[in-house]
């Protein structure tokens, strides 16, 4: 018969297994039946995540049980305190302001603070004084029952800090959802990209998520611009006219900082000045520390087992990214011969097959001087991780992206090193000006 104590336990352990999960940085979880657990994470992300967990709750990936629909398996906690407990992963499917939907937010607070400056963003403010200047697919009446507290505020934030700026012009708000001009000067900017040696992606000739248009300009023919060139320079003079606004938006929740990228700026170059493979020890972190007289960029991936990708730390870039692809085609520009990395999902099926093999290829590669210790020690240490697959996926990557910087040329590791910053600060040569507002 089944005791209150032994529910209680049970009620205890589940409990602690959703902390532990937490802790691990899994949030999003559900309850699917009596003992078994959802985590909820991006489809592409599944399988990595089964594998993650397994390594970390020392438990085997099995087929679903019977009434749980999933194709890549479920975990069955056999041993421990967790014992009995299983744990299904599955696709967040959650409804919540997407990415399209967050920017036309912001344009209508902006458009209603321009036609009402005592505004105080109430959905009938919106809806009398914003409408009918932001072209968008979403009207208002869509976003703002289901938008949060906090994109509700980043809004009226947003609004207020472009207004300082620009108060007593007159705009459109325009986002790529439903409008004729992002998708004439997006066209342009596709076809003149194709004329170049080095093609760039979109959001690093330009990260505008909205832009603010004179009505003048809102029905303009890019068509007959001959060059990235020309098109940068038509932007640059039409924002110095106030005519024409690119901002790119982060949510702002108090201390809004307001900045223009990729204007009458001289840019200084940055020095390359060494790196390390973990400021204390090799085995005590996920990341590799790139130094240049500007800024840090730490290369690793960020708390799951996944690509590596760069972020800077420093003075006028922080918080700027570069993914892997771009990494790679990057080197591929400086590097002898051809750089190529295995992805994370093939690293992992290569270390769980053989971890000894897979962890002396590593032991071997890691650069001279950045390790201090024997390879018996070394595979100890990395098999006790409770992160171990995360750490060996990213070790691993940016393992071979030292030996990398270490075959180029001094030249080639500087050109290198300025066209990641640049890349993400949204600052290449070819870049075009932009109001950048994010978090102070």
């Amino acid at each position: 018969m089944f005791s209150f104590n032994s529910y209680i336990t049970e009620q205890n352990n589940l409990e602690l297994l959703q902390d532990k999960l937490r802790s691990y940085g899994y949030n999003k979880l559900n309850m699917l039946q009596k003992t078994t657990i959802g985590i909820y994470v991006q489809k592409s992300d599944r399988e990595l995540v089964l594998q993650d967990l397994s390594q970390k709750l020392n438990t085997e990936i099995s087929m679903p049980v019977t009434g749980l629909k999933s194709s890549i398996g479920i975990l069955d906690i056999m041993t421990g305190p967790f014992a009995g407990f299983k744990i299904m992963v599955k696709p967040d499917a959650s409804k919540s302001l997407n990415t399209d939907q967050q920017e036309t937010l912001h344009a209508y607070f902006i458009a209603t603070k321009f036609n009402r400056p005592n505004t105080t963003y109430s959905q009938e403010d919106i809806e009398k004084y914003g409408s009918k200047d932001v072209r968008s697919k979403y009207s208002i009446k869509d976003l703002y029952d289901i938008s949060s507290a906090g994109w509700i505020k980043s809004a009226s934030i947003v609004a207020d800090t472009i207004y300082s700026k620009y108060a007593g012009e007159k705009y459109l708000i325009v986002q790529r959802s439903k409008s004729k001009f992002v998708d004439n000067i997006s066209s342009a900017f596709k076809r003149l990209n194709s004329l170049l040696s080095v093609k760039v992606n979109q959001d690093k000739w330009n990260p505008a998520d909205i832009w603010a248009v004179s009505p003048d300009l809102i029905n303009t023919d890019f068509s007959k611009m001959e060059s990235l060139e020309d098109l940068n320079t038509w932007i640059d003079q039409k924002f110095q006219l106030k005519d024409l606004l690119p901002i790119s938006l982060k949510q702002v929740k108090k201390n809004p900082k307001f900045e223009i990228k990729n204007h009458g700026v001289k840019k200084v170059p940055a020095k390359y000045e060494g790196y390390d493979l973990g400021k204390v020890a090799y085995t005590r972190s996920l990341e590799m520390n790139v130094y240049t007289n500007k800024a840090r960029i730490v290369f690793r991936n960020f708390g799951r087992p996944e690509n590596i990708s760069g972020e800077i730390s420093g003075k006028g870039a922080a918080g700027g990214k570069v993914g892997y692809g771009i990494l790679t085609q990057f080197i591929n520009q400086y590097v002898k011969g051809t750089f190529k990395l295995l992805v994370a999902k093939d690293i992992a099926n290569k270390y769980t097959k053989n971890k000894d093999m897979f962890l002396l290829d590593l032991y071997k590669d890691i650069p001279k001087g950045m390790i201090n210790q024997n390879f018996e020690d070394f595979k100890k240490e990395v098999k006790a991780k409770k992160n171990e697959l995360t750490w060996v996926i990213s070790k691993y990557q940016v393992t071979k992206l030292a030996n990398a910087l270490n075959s180029m040329s001094a030249l080639n590791r500087n050109k290198l090193i300025n066209k990641l910053i640049s890349y993400a600060g949204s600052e290449l040569d070819v870049s075009a000006v932009y109001i950048k507002i994010s978090e102070g």
